[in-house]
């Protein structure tokens, strides 16, 4: 888990494989996101940075826990996820 403070944006980023474990495009690709002070939303605005890479960049407006979750459908479908904390305020 990473750690960050409020007004900071995180870039969430996957990588995507097919069975031989070369990067590969899935059909869609989109990443739900639970932040502390709301209900889930799913995004499929995502940005591809290259075959099978890809990136969200996600504005931290609240304190707390935030879980999201990679969700590629399709060919090479698969999910990847995570977590990361906001404080705050700085930590030293």
């Amino acid at each position: 888990m990473t750690d960050f403070m409020i007004g900071d944006v995180a870039r969430l980023s996957v990588e995507i494989s097919n069975v031989d474990g070369t990067l590969a495009d899935p059909t869609t690709i989109s990443i739900y996101i639970k932040s502390p002070s709301a209900a889930g939303v799913t995004f499929t605005n995502v940005t591809k940075d290259a075959v099978g890479k890809y990136h969200f960049d996600l504005p931290l407006d609240s304190a707390g826990s935030y879980g999201y979750r990679w969700q590629s459908t399709g060919e090479n479908q698969g999910v990847s996820e995570g977590g990361l904390y906001v404080y705050p305020q700085r930590v030293v």
